[in-house]
């Protein structure tokens, strides 16, 4: 089974030239023995049935594809809110005490 820290453990994410945009990288390999691995991960090793180890490689992809989703929907939530955050302004009290006119005696 292909357990959640795993599949992110897997998974090679990073920013593309000129930070254009995000990028997931999945490596298949499929061995001369009948083998498969992604990400240099072995999948289906534990089966000596070969539909069944393309069946978990798969699955595996389908989960590194849905939490690559999951870490694109994170990152646009944190960098809406961060400017939201930035273009907020900040009143500080000094600042306004500066602002306001004091009688003249």
């Amino acid at each position: 089974m292909n357990n959640l820290e795993y599949v992110r453990k897997c998974m090679r994410i990073k920013r593309t030239p000129n930070d254009a945009g995000t990028k997931l990288t999945i490596e298949f390999t499929y061995y001369d023995n009948g083998f498969v691995s992604i990400n240099g991960s072995p999948r289906g090793d534990y089966t000596p049935d070969e539909a069944e180890r393309w069946l978990a490689s798969t699955r595996f992809v389908m989960q590194m594809i849905e939490e690559f989703r999951n870490h694109i929907n994170k990152s646009k939530t944190s960098a809406a809110a961060y400017k939201v955050q930035r273009s907020t302004p900040v009143f500080q009290a000094s600042a306004r005490a500066a602002r306001v006119s004091r009688p003249t005696t």
